[in-house]
């Protein structure tokens, strides 16, 4: 049983480094003999400036884990601490106050085909203003500048090749220079090289600030980027 918290508050003494705190988490879709156990007493962290990966065949609970630790999904057993945050019964707001502050990739770059791309980046700057303003921050130009698009601002989506609308994706990602960035399988939809360019990409720019990175992936090409790699099957966890 995880210990007793106020839902959503900051946690105290969680250490400046770590960004990810998970202690026996489990999660289960449905109940009794339709039960099904998805993560099991799952313990594991993430500090500032890692590069981890996340691996396991299909169906072993990295999504899960991933989307539980964004803020994306409930759980009931367990302890997830997000940038001093304590997720177990958090809160509407506090959960949405969290997810600002994150920076999300995920297996398709999901732009939106009537914007530019400036202004698909400038999206993730929202609430902060209307979408004009949020487009004519420098950050914008900046964040397409490093992922090698800066010339490219005013396009549409439909001009680019599968690998430059996912780096897309990570400038839309990378824009705000959140602490912590949540990539789930980021190279399911490309080749060898354009996969490896990207991620090689993220964990540069994440370095640079500093930040905190969780990848989940079965694509063996870039396992040489990480830190550390944690092997998740059957929803146990194993440092790998």
């Amino acid at each position: 049983m995880s210990e007793a918290r106020d839902p959503g508050a900051t946690v105290a003494g969680n250490g400046g480094d770590v960004l990810v705190a998970v202690r026996d988490l489990s999660f289960s879709y449905g109940r009794g003999e339709t039960g099904r156990t998805v993560l099991d007493r799952v313990s594991m962290e993430v500090r500032r400036g890692e590069i981890v990966l996340l691996t396991g065949p299909s169906g072993s609970g990295k999504t899960t884990l991933l989307t539980i630790i964004g803020g994306m999904r409930r759980f009931s057993a367990g302890s997830v601490v997000v940038l001093g945050t304590e997720l177990s019964g958090a809160g509407r707001p506090a959960v949405d106050a969290l997810r600002r502050r994150l920076g999300f990739v995920f297996q398709r770059p999901s732009l939106l085909r009537s914007l530019t791309l400036a202004e698909n980046v400038a999206v993730a700057l929202l609430p902060n203003g209307g979408l004009a303003s949020a487009e004519s921050d420098g950050g914008v130009q900046r964040a397409l500048a490093d992922v090698g698009l800066g010339g490219r601002a005013d396009d549409l989506p439909g001009t680019l090749s599968g690998g430059q609308q996912q780096r897309v994706a990570v400038a839309r990602a990378m824009v705000r220079a959140p602490p912590l960035v949540l990539a789930d399988e980021p190279t399911a939809a490309l080749d060898g090289a354009n996969g490896r360019g990207v991620v090689s990409l993220m964990v540069q720019l994440a370095r640079s600030s500093g930040a905190g990175v969780l990848l989940s992936t079965h694509d063996e090409r870039i396992f040489d980027l990480a830190d550390r790699r944690l092997h998740i099957v059957d929803g146990r966890l194993d440092d790998g």
